[in-house]
């Protein structure tokens, strides 16, 4: 693995660009790498990992060490920046070129980055401070929400990785297809219990419980296609604007529907009125996620087949 000088941020938690953080980080990184990924001090029996990344806009490659978690299974970092107002310089780099290298005590390898969001983000993020209670500190610390980032280990050496605009064009597609299922199966199991015929008050209950999921989730993720992936995307892909501009209307008509799903169960709406609420919003919903996936996903992964992956695109 190659990897590039770093000169970010704090060993288990962010970046900043103070001169005295960047020295201790490189010192951080020479004690792991002399001691198979073992290190003294403040950070004596944590597990750390060596993430290095191409910048988003420079292209050079940059190693952070930071704290490292499995969680189900899965390989994962953490963005919390000891909580400050903004995310690690990292992040941009993630998002913006997701093939990562990763090492973890002796082992190196290469990884496919993808960010969780919503109620899968949230399931993470609980696990995660469950085995450090120190990132529920720094999520209570500030506004922003605290990114768990996924590595996704490319396994196969004879397979050659993903680089630049092919690497990009994957992660987009495959993150946004695993947020509409979750989006979906969130919908299927409130459907199913707003039908069962409960109580106004349980199912009064049940609904709000699902609104404060669902909906933060759903809003979540369209206001970050809106602000962050979608403007991405036509930067890179400028005949694609036409149907990012309708998904993005799509996206306000389906906030509104979603607020007059909350002012329902607020108003303490029968089953039956919750019930065919949901099955509007599910119907429009299905037919968003079809579009988007017909218009938008399967345009990436063709985009994708046909990149030519030693070319370079500009900053995003």
């Amino acid at each position: 693995m190659t990897e590039g000088e770093n000169t970010g941020p704090g060993a288990r938690n962010g970046e900043t660009d103070s001169t005295a953080v960047n020295a201790f980080n490189r010192g951080v990184i020479d004690e792991f790498r002399a001691n198979a990924g073992r290190v003294g001090g403040k950070f004596e029996g944590f597990t750390l990992a060596l993430l290095t990344t191409t910048g988003a806009r420079t292209g050079i490659r940059r190693t952070t060490p930071l704290a490292y978690f499995e969680l189900n299974g899965m390989r994962a970092v953490v963005a919390s920046a000891m909580g400050g107002p903004r995310h690690p310089a990292w992040l941009a780099n993630v998002r913006a070129r997701p093939q990562v290298s990763v090492k973890v005590g002796a082992e190196s390898f290469d990884a496919l980055a993808s960010i969780p969001s919503g109620i899968e983000r949230d399931r993470l993020f609980a696990q995660v401070v469950e085995q450090d209670p120190e990132f529920g500190d720094y999520q209570a610390s500030t506004s922003r929400v605290i990114p768990v980032v996924i590595l996704q280990r490319l396994s196969s050496p004879s397979v050659p990785p993903f680089e630049g605009e092919r690497a990009r064009l994957v992660a987009w597609a495959a993150e946004l297809r695993q947020v509409h299922d979750r989006l979906r199966q969130a919908l299927r199991v409130a459907q199913d219990s707003a039908a069962q015929g409960r109580s106004p008050e349980v199912a009064g209950r049940e609904l709000l419980l699902f609104c404060h999921g669902f909906c933060t989730a759903l809003t979540g993720h369209h206001e970050g296609e809106d602000r962050e992936l979608f403007p991405a995307i036509a930067a890179a892909h400028p005949e694609l604007r036409d149907t990012l501009r309708y998904l993005q209307q799509d996206h306000s008509m389906i906030a509104h529907l979603v607020s007059g799903l909350q002012s329902s169960v607020d108003a303490s709406a029968t089953p039956v009125e919750l019930a065919r609420h949901l099955e509007g919003i599910a119907a429009i919903m299905e037919s968003h996620f079809r579009y988007e996936e017909r218009q938008l996903l399967e345009v990436l992964e063709t985009l994708a087949l046909d990149a030519d992956p030693k070319r370079v695109l500009g900053p995003l």
